[in-house]
C-alpha cells in the first residue's frame, strides 16, 4: 500500500501543547524561586522533619557518590578480568590442536570449563565485597552475599 496516499486525520494538539507549555512555565517559576532562595529556608524551619530529611539526603548523597566510584572501579576490574578470559578463549583452539585423541580433548574442555567457572565465581565475590562493605557502612539492609 502506498504510504503517500494515506492521510493523517486532523488532530487538535492545542490542548496538549497548552498543558505542556504551562508545565514548562511552572517549572521555570519554581526554578527561579529556588535560585533566589525565596522562603526555602523558612519553609525548612517550619517543617519539623526537615532536619532528619536533610541528614538522610546528605547520607544518601554520600553513599551514592561512593557507590558510583565503586561502580567505576568495578567496571575497570571487569574489563581487566574479561580481557584475561578472552585470552584463555583465544588460546583454547591452539591447545586443542595439540590433543592426540578425543579423551585428551575432552579433558582439556573439562579443565577449561572448571577453571572458567572458578574464575567467574572468584571475580564475582571480588567485585561484590566492596559493595557489601559500603552497604554495611551505611546500614542499608543486609548485605547481598
Amino acid at each position: 500500500m502506498d504510504n503517500q496516499s494515506q492521510t493523517i486525520p486532523n488532530m487538535d494538539v492545542a490542548p496538549a501543547l497548552k498543558l505542556y507549555l504551562e508545565s514548562i512555565e511552572s517549572w521555570k517559576e519554581n526554578y527561579k524561586k529556588l535560585l533566589e532562595g525565596a522562603d526555602i529556608q523558612s519553609a525548612a524551619n517550619q517543617n519539623p522533619y526537615a532536619e532528619g530529611y536533610n541528614q538522610a539526603m546528605a547520607n544518601w548523597q554520600s553513599m551514592c557518590g561512593e557507590l558510583y566510584k565503586r561502580f567505576i572501579d568495578d567496571q575497570v576490574e571487569l574489563c581487566r578480568f574479561l580481557s584475561h578470559r578472552w585470552e584463555n578463549y583465544r588460546d583454547l583452539p591452539r591447545q586443542a590442536s595439540h590433543c592426540r585423541n578425543p579423551a585428551e580433548l575432552a579433558q582439556l574442555q573439562i579443565d577449561f570449563m572448571n577453571r572458567m567457572m572458578s574464575e567467574y565465581a572468584q571475580e564475582s565475590m571480588k567485585l561484590m565485597q566492596p559493595v557489601n562493605d559500603l552497604l554495611a557502612k551505611y546500614s542499608v539492609g543486609r548485605s547481598i552475599y
